[in-house]
């Protein structure tokens, strides 16, 4: 049974966090969960009692821009610095991390890009022949998080897969039930609302096109769009870009936005042995 009285969930965003932190992290008995960043909460923890902290914030910000500054040039760069941060705040925590299959991460990473403003085409996002998209091989090779938690923490990282969230979700409860040290509280899962559905190809099609137009301060690709399309005024009503494409227009087609099936056998190639140690760190349980 786990001692830990800290457990710091960073991540893989795109892999059912928001499920956790809104279903499972909360209701869990004798635990304080803790999902926002705000630094005298984030820091001032009662050694008396036991916390889970949940933010995929924790691990990077993969759309911060296309050029970064100082020490931090990659994804990678800016985990690798949250992660010694949060050692130095918190040496004896637990990380807990997951992960899903490279070439579904991959995939909804770029949707998400599209909710963020960006245009990018799917080939110009990530490309795996190559490698001259705006995403880069590296960015997605787990191992190299992997073996930065472990350079920094003496406890080893807690790994768990999106799939067991998706497919096997009493056996994860299980297992956060032996990790936490605590019983699983009970759960009815005909009280959790529905997931956002990710747009298809045609409502991405139109959002990378009013992405391209939208003055979108702040945000990559196009800061400099001829038109505020994200007003208080479109997000009321539901008329902004994201919220018309992933809602209002969501019965517009039905052909899902994927890799072609030769691109996808590629992707699964290149991360098969990436893909295997994961799988091999979350067999081995606690």
């Amino acid at each position: 049974m786990s001692n830990d009285r800290i457990f710091l969930h960073i991540g893989l965003p795109k892999t059912a966090t928001t499920f956790l932190q809104q279903n499972i992290f909360p209701i869990w008995p004798n635990m304080e969960y803790r999902r926002s960043l705000y630094f005298p909460g984030f820091v001032m923890i009662d050694p008396a009692k036991k916390y889970i902290i949940s933010n995929e914030e924790l691990h990077g910000n993969p759309f911060l821009s296309p050029v970064r500054h100082g020490s931090i040039t990659t994804w990678l760069d800016e985990r690798r610095l949250i992660i010694e941060s949060l050692a130095r705040l918190f040496p004896d925590a637990r990380i807990m991390i997951s992960f899903r299959k490279h070439c579904g991460f991959i995939l909804s990473l770029y949707k998400e890009l599209l909710h963020c403003g960006g245009n990018l085409s799917l080939e110009e996002y990530f490309d795996i022949a190559s490698d001259t998209g705006y995403m880069k091989q590296s960015d997605f090779i787990y191992k190299n998080t992997i073996d930065i938690i472990n350079a920094n923490f003496e406890k080893p990282p807690f790994v768990f897969l999106f799939d067991e969230v998706k497919g096997s979700l009493g056996t994860l409860l299980n297992r956060f039930e032996r990790l936490f040290n605590e019983k699983q509280p009970p759960f009815d899962s005909s009280k959790v609302a529905p997931s956002n559905v990710g747009v298809g190809y045609w409502q991405g099609r139109i959002l990378r096109f009013l992405n391209s137009i939208d003055k979108y301060p702040g945000h990559y690709p196009n800061p400099k769009g001829i038109l505020k399309l994200r007003t208080p005024v479109t997000m009321a009503y539901g008329l902004d870009p994201t919220t018309l494409c992933q809602r209002r227009l969501k019965r517009l087609s039905n052909r899902p936005l994927v890799f072609d099936p030769e691109i996808k056998e590629k992707i699964d190639a290149f991360y098969a042995d990436d893909w295997r140690f994961i799988k091999g760190l979350a067999a081995e349980g606690e």
